[in-house]
C-alpha cells in the first residue's frame, strides 16, 4: 500500500484500460527454500492459474500458509520461513495478477481469491494426505483480507489464522464510519485507481518507487538490503507488475460496503485468530486490531508491536513468530535455520 499522492497521470489514461502481457518475474534470491511452479486447473474461465512458491521445512510436518499483499511478493517472508520451517512445512504463494502468477482480467474478489487459496492448498497436498487437513494461515495486508474471507466462508479448512495490518471488513466499516483519520485510506485508494497509475508507478526511479512504496512504513530501514532492493526494483519495474495488484483496489473500490455487509451476514469467524498489528501503521489503525477480534467467534487476542509499522513482519520478524508460536501452541523444535540473518 502507498500513502504518498500521485502526479497526475492523464499522460497515461489512454493505455489504462488495456490488459498488459505478462511478464516473467525477476529471480527469487537463494535462501533457504525452493521455488517452485504449479498451475491450478479451472480457476481462469476454466483454464489453469498458474504461479510461482516458495516451499520449505519437512513435506510431513504441518503446513503453514504465507500470503503476502501489495506492494510486497513471496519474498516478503524470507525472515519468517526458516523459522518457522523449523518444524512446519511451509507454503507461501503468489497471489492472481502477481508477477509470478497469471495476469487475468478479471478474479479479483475476495470469494475468487479465497478459491485461490484453496485450490493451492488442495494442489499442494503431499501424496498420500489428506488434502482437507486444516492449516495454519499467516496472512499480511492483502493476504490478510483473503485470509479473513476465507476463514468466514471455510473454517474448517483452518486451524488457526493469523492477520497482519490489514483488518476484518466490518470492524474496518465501523471505524471508517467513526473516523475521519482512517478514511484518509479512502483518498489513497482513490489516487491508486485512477487511470494511468499502473503505469505511473512503473515509470517510477527506483530510489523515488523504493521510498513510495517501502521505506516511509518501514521502522528499521536495514530490513531491505542490497540484495533484497534488487529484486523488489525488479518485480515492480514493468507496467504489468503493477496492473494485476491495482486491480484489487479497483474490485475493493466497487465492492467495499457491500463486502461488509455480506461478512457481518455470514456471522463471526469461527477460527482461533491472532491479529498483530504494527503501532506505526499509517494506512490501518491500531484500534482495529481489538475490532476485528469482536468479528471472531473462536478464541482470538490481539497485539500491536511499538516498533513496527505496515510491514511488521519486515520490522518485528522474530516477535511475529513468537507471538504466533505463543497463540498456537507451536514450540519452535530447534534453533533457526543458518540463513535467517
Amino acid at each position: 500500500m502507498l500513502r504518498s499522492s500521485f502526479i497526475t497521470l492523464g499522460w497515461a489514461a489512454l493505455i489504462a484500460g488495456c490488459t498488459p502481457a505478462s511478464v516473467r518475474p525477476p529471480e527469487v534470491p537463494e535462501g533457504p527454500w525452493q521455488v517452485h511452479e504449479i498451475e491450478l486447473p479451472g480457476r481462469i474461465d476454466g483454464g489453469p492459474l498458474r504461479l510461482r512458491y516458495l516451499a520449505a521445512g519437512p513435506e510431513d510436518a504441518p503446513t503453514v500458509v504465507l500470503l503476502h499483499g501489495f506492494p510486497d511478493t513471496i519474498y516478503g517472508w524470507r525472515y519468517v520461513i526458516p523459522q518457522l520451517a523449523t518444524d512446519h512445512r511451509v507454503l507461501v504463494p503468489t497471489l492472481r495478477g502477481y508477477a509470478g502468477a497469471t495476469l487475468p482480467r478479471g478474479g479479483y474478489d475476495l470469494s475468487t481469491l479465497a478459491g485461490d487459496l484453496l485450490a493451492f492448498v488442495d494442489a499442494t497436498a503431499p501424496a498420500g494426505t489428506d488434502p482437507d487437513m486444516p492449516i495454519d494461515l499467516i496472512a499480511h495486508d492483502w493476504g490478510a483480507s483473503i485470509g479473513w474471507q476465507a476463514t468466514t466462508e471455510h473454517p474448517e479448512r483452518f486451524r488457526s489464522f493469523t492477520a497482519l495490518d490489514v483488518p476484518h471488513p466490518v470492524a474496518l466499516q465501523r471505524l471508517w464510519d467513526q473516523s475521519k483519520e482512517q478514511r484518509q485510506y479512502g483518498k489513497f485508494v482513490r489516487k491508486l485507481v485512477t487511470p494511468g497509475a499502473s503505469a505511473y508507478l512503473a515509470s517510477m526511479k527506483p530510489a523515488k518507487r523504493r521510498e513510495l512504496m517501502y521505506y516511509q512504513e518501514l521502522r528499521d530501514d536495514d530490513a531491505l538490503r542490497p540484495q533484497d532492493l534488487a529484486f523488489y526494483d525488479a518485480s515492480y519495474d514493468d507496467r504489468a507488475d503493477v496492473w494485476g495488484p491495482i486491480r484489487y483496489y479497483k474490485t475493493l473500490v466497487r465492492e467495499r460496503r457491500t463486502l461488509a455487509e455480506r461478512s457481518a451476514r455470514a456471522g463471526r469467524v469461527k477460527v482461533r485468530t491472532l491479529v498483530l498489528w504494527g503501532k506505526h501503521d499509517s494506512y490501518m489503525l491500531t484500534p482495529l486490531a481489538a475490532l476485528s477480534c469482536e468479528q471472531v467467534e473462536a478464541e482470538c487476542e490481539h497485539r500491536v508491536f511499538d516498533g513496527a509499522g505496515h510491514y511488521l513482519q519486515w520490522d518485528e520478524p522474530d516477535a511475529v513468530v513468537k507471538a504466533w508460536r505463543a497463540f498456537t501452541g507451536s514450540a519452535a523444535a530447534s534453533p533457526a535455520a543458518p540463513g535467517t540473518e
